[in-house]
């Protein structure tokens, strides 16, 4: 008497898809390297092109966003504080040839010596007890480090993200061979 409906079809189940992973790669976005996660960059100088002799510079890069830089009319400290909680971090393998690699090291080395110039100069205050001498040594010491900061930085940091790190300080035979950074 009662008719039993007949069971609907079953509902088609598509196979599961595997995943397919691709190296990550590296691109141009106007005058700017980007790098994801992981990826090799070519053994050619980022700055000149030329070859890079199997040479690379490890580079360990922080970024936040530039207005995190506010915070420092608060206070120095909680800048740093914050600054470090809300970084993005990227390593990078950075390939410099000979020549490129030999003015990093000069600047770095004649930063070096400003530095040593300004330790001079403190000592020169205090045993002559010239005030001027203690302020050119300030002078001198704050210089020296600025020198070997800003001459060490072989690129820096525009952009990094959880996707990739945009790389500004390449040069652009560098990156005409790169393909074009694609959303």
């Amino acid at each position: 008497m009662f008719d039993k409906a007949p069971a609907p079809p079953p509902i088609p189940v598509a196979p599961p898809t595997e995943r397919i992973h691709r190296q990550p790669a590296i691109f141009r976005d106007g005058g700017r390297l980007v790098v994801e996660p992981g990826a090799s960059l070519p053994d050619r100088c980022v700055k000149c092109n030329g070859p890079a002799e199997g040479y690379t510079k490890k580079l360990n890069l922080s970024w936040h966003h530039p207005a995190i830089y506010l915070i420092v009319l608060v206070g120095v400290l909680i800048y740093v504080i914050v600054a470090l909680i809300v970084r993005k971090t990227a390593r990078v393998n950075i390939p410099l040839c000979p020549t490129h690699r030999a003015k990093r090291r000069n600047i770095i080395l004649t930063g070096l010596g400003i530095f040593l110039l300004g330790i001079v100069g403190f000592i020169s205050a205090i045993a002559l007890d010239n005030g001027w001498y203690a302020l050119v040594g300030f002078v001198l010491f704050l210089g020296g480090i600025i020198t070997m900061v800003m001459g060490s930085q072989t690129v820096t940091p525009a952009l990094i993200n959880e996707r990739a790190a945009w790389l500004k300080g390449v040069g652009p035979d560098f990156l005409a061979e790169l393909p074009d950074w694609v959303e």
